[in-house]
């Protein structure tokens, strides 16, 4: 570890336990269907990510998975079907 990982006021304790991160990313929703959406994503995410999706232009959040990836477009699945009010022209 390096001297600057080794400064710190707290003792630390070893663990094994499974954490998890969250980061924003932009993303541009190119389709949309009631059980999923299709969009551009600045890096790739691996098959089964679990994300939040901000529909955007009133849409709410919504829970999916990552259920493909190829050239820098993902396809998503929300756990949820969406209301067919959030749909583009609904």
């Amino acid at each position: 570890m390096s001297a600057a990982a080794n400064l710190r006021r707290e003792s630390r304790h070893p663990t094994n336990r499974k954490a998890s991160a969250r980061i924003a990313l932009g993303i541009d929703l190119l389709d949309l269907s009631l059980n999923g959406a299709r969009a551009r994503v600045s890096i790739p995410l691996p098959t089964g990510t679990l994300v939040k999706l901000g529909l955007g232009q009133g849409g709410a959040d919504r829970h999916a998975r990552v259920v493909w990836t190829e050239d820098g477009v993902t396809g998503f699945e929300f756990l949820a079907p969406i209301d067919a009010k959030e749909l583009p022209g609904s």
